[in-house]
């Protein structure tokens, strides 16, 4: 599963860890602390590098993620 992704582990209460790949225009990869895996299709670079940026900031990302990925729009899928 998702074996072109390198998966980045955080310490956030809903996600375990998190992806970004270039492929099909950004798709970003997101393991819940519950197991689930979700694949997010479109989201661009910047983004991935902005959700990153405020976890590294101290900021909540699951906050973020809720904020600038779910409300998005972007189409999902869960894979596992």
């Amino acid at each position: 599963m998702f074996t072109f992704f390198f998966w980045r582990k955080v310490e956030s209460s809903s996600i375990k860890r998190i992806a970004w790949h270039r492929l099909g225009g950004g798709t970003l990869a997101v393991e819940f602390q519950s197991g689930a895996v979700y694949r997010y299709n479109g989201v661009p670079r910047w983004l991935y590098g902005a959700l990153m940026a405020a976890y590294d900031g101290g900021e909540s990302l699951g906050s973020e993620f809720h904020y600038q990925v779910k409300r998005g729009g972007y189409e999902y899928a869960l894979v596992s």
